[in-house]
């Protein structure tokens, strides 16, 4: 009589985990597949575009309201009287915080076209030359320049 190895022992039962997880492997497989067809139309590229420069805009929105916010704050703390709203917070600390988060929003904004764009099959230089992605970066070094203006005001200011 010969031995038994071990690729002659029936396998054990399957957990419904580990069947629930291969099914789900397979899922994700083929919808990768599907999404890798679907993604080489010019449209999704497109549609990416006009994403990111809904991004831009809504991100410019919040630098702008939070230069508005600066010069709105700095006229009333320079009126005569009380102003509650001014002992808890500075004008100049809700304005940067307004102008930061747009930044970080656009940033973000660039970061995820380029990464879609990539899963595109598109060029290096036709991601990062979108005109999109200019208006992205020249508004994203106007404000790091005012942000870095403010801190420098800031800094000498105390």
């Amino acid at each position: 009589m010969s031995e038994l190895t071990q690729h002659d022992l029936p396998k054990p039962p399957k957990t419904p985990e580990e069947i629930a997880r291969k099914k789900e492997k397979k899922a994700r497989k083929k919808a990768k597949k599907e999404v890798e067809k679907q993604v080489k139309d010019d449209r999704v590229y497109l549609a990416f575009e006009r994403t990111l420069l809904a991004w831009v805009r809504t991100a410019t929105n919040l630098l702008t309201f939070g230069f508005a916010i600066i010069k709105l704050m700095e006229a009333e703390a320079a009126k005569p009287g009380d102003h509650p709203m001014l002992r808890v917070v500075s004008p100049k600390a809700v304005g940067v915080t307004m102008i930061i988060a747009g930044l970080l929003g656009m940033l973000m904004a660039v970061i995820n076209f380029a990464k879609h764009a990539k899963l595109l099959g598109r060029k290096t230089r036709e991601v990062y030359g979108n005109p999109a992605m200019m208006v992205a970066y020249v508004i994203m070094l106007l404000c790091f320049m005012v942000i870095l203006g403010a801190f420098y005001q800031i800094s000498i200011s105390q």
